[in-house]
């Protein structure tokens, strides 16, 4: 079976597992009461004539379960695609024993907005001629929206002292997907 979002990855991965596939193929989808792609998904399964599952995750679901879900990842994990895949798992499990998904697909073709940022901050941080300019142009555009001036000013130089000498690679990993524990006070140990 595969995970099918309806995104390019996702339903890609699933049209050429099907044609490799003698046996029935499933697919399983998830969508939130607030947001949903389920449509898309029901679509390519339609379209490469699989057999279809859908679950709508809602907010009882995710706070009766989130302790469970916490202890099968046995580690702080900041990503919430998490309670995806969780309840994708689950319902996969009922069907089939082998699951592709569309995962690392946008890491590898630099599908989300962010990789492009990311290469942008870097080439401001490190040219010698606008690094000076970066700490205004970081705290317009780089930091939380939800922080005070004061807050992103900090976060921005942080974050150039910190990525001034790593390569793009180096620094997306580090901004999206690990959080160190100097990370963590500096972002946590906010003034009064």
């Amino acid at each position: 079976g595969a995970f099918l979002s309806g995104g390019i990855d996702s339903s890609a991965i699933a049209a050429l597992a099907k044609k490799s596939v003698q046996n029935d193929f499933h697919t399983f989808s998830v969508g939130f009461s607030t947001f949903s792609e389920l449509d898309y998904a029901q679509q390519v399964s339609d379209h490469i004539d699989s057999i279809h599952h859908e679950l709508v995750i809602t907010s009882d679901m995710v706070v009766k379960d989130i302790e469970k879900i916490a202890w099968f990842y046995d580690e702080p994990l900041g990503d919430a695609a998490i309670i995806n895949v969780y309840y994708l798992s689950k319902e996969a499990k009922k069907e089939v024993k082998v699951v592709l998904s569309g995962e690392g697909g946008d890491e590898l073709f630099a599908g989300y907005p962010n990789y492009l940022n990311s290469e942008k901050f870097l080439r401001i941080i490190k040219n010698p001629i606008l690094s000076p300019s970066a700490k205004i142009f970081l705290k317009v555009f780089g930091s939380y929206a939800c922080r005070t001036p004061v807050h992103r000013i900090n976060d921005a130089v942080y974050m150039m002292k910190k990525y001034e000498n790593v390569s793009i690679e180096d620094f997306h990993q580090q901004t999206t997907r690990v959080m160190f524990d100097e990370d963590i006070e500096n972002y946590t140990n906010l003034p009064k």
